[in-house]
């Protein structure tokens, strides 16, 4: 076997971070948000590449990106305003887009082969990389644009890790099952949560809006028979009202 028989190359399309997330205008943080939604995708293109029989690196690009056909095309934070950048009452929403780098390695291990030389127990592992992606768009109230604005959103530096199994693979038939666990990457250390601020800054003034603090702890677990079958648990929002100052900035009306 020649090196280039070693040697594949391929590329992917994911949405490792895509979300849209809604809240009642009435809610008790409706001035922080009321509506979020990030159409983010991610191209990789990737390369891999077999060191031994049973052992795979690999390595890759990660572009984060947005397109008109998915989604909105860009991120989306809508509130309501509590007075002072707009009207009390008004809905705010803040638009932008952007495109960031990013890149991932990664290695697989093939632990056990059955009678055929198939794989039936394999063990892989996924770095991806921290992104910063600059979002520029506008702030609009009730519809009609206040202003150019911009902030910056960043993406965690992930681990996963992965074990597949194969109960049953031969020539006839074939049931896989499938673990995945990710860790955001802390500052500090590897870890379940991770906090991040979030801020819009108006491109015609200093000043900065306010900044929202948002914490997500859990953990995600998938199995695969046949069909896909999902199973998991997560605490996804822990919103407080306290450390999150209205939104600041030149009134709409002057």
């Amino acid at each position: 076997m020649s090196s280039l028989d070693k040697l594949t190359i391929g590329v992917g399309v994911t949405t490792p971070f895509g979300s849209v997330m809604r809240w009642p205008d009435d809610s008790p943080f409706r001035a922080l948000t009321t509506f979020t939604a990030l159409p983010l995708f991610d191209i990789k293109p990737t390369l891999a590449y077999q060191l031994h029989p049973d052992f795979s690196i690999g390595g890759g690009a990660d572009i984060y990106t947005f397109a008109s056909f998915f989604g909105e095309g860009q991120a989306e934070l809508q509130s309501i305003s509590p007075g002072g950048l707009a009207p009390a009452g008004s809905k705010l929403e803040f638009n932008g887009k952007g495109t960031a780098p990013g890149f991932n390695v990664g290695a697989l291990y093939t632990a056990l082969r059955n009678a055929e030389g198939q794989p039936v127990a394999n063990v892989a592992v996924v770095y991806r990389s921290q992104a910063t992606l600059h979002l520029d768009g506008a702030l609009s109230a009730n519809g009609v644009k206040i202003q150019d604005a911009t902030t910056t959103l960043v993406l965690p530096q992930v681990i996963t890790g992965g074990i597949a199994l194969w109960p049953v693979r031969n020539t006839e038939r074939e049931w896989k099952l499938e673990l995945n666990l990710t860790f955001p990457v802390a500052r500090y250390g590897v870890g379940l949560s991770f906090r991040e601020v979030f801020g819009i800054e108006f491109c015609d003034t200093p000043q900065l809006a306010a900044g929202s603090f948002i914490t997500w702890v859990g953990n995600r677990s998938e199995i695969w028979i046949s069909i896909w079958l999902m199973a998991g648990s997560s605490l996804s929002r822990k919103i407080g009202t306290a450390p999150m100052p209205f939104w600041s900035g030149p009134s709409i009306d002057g």
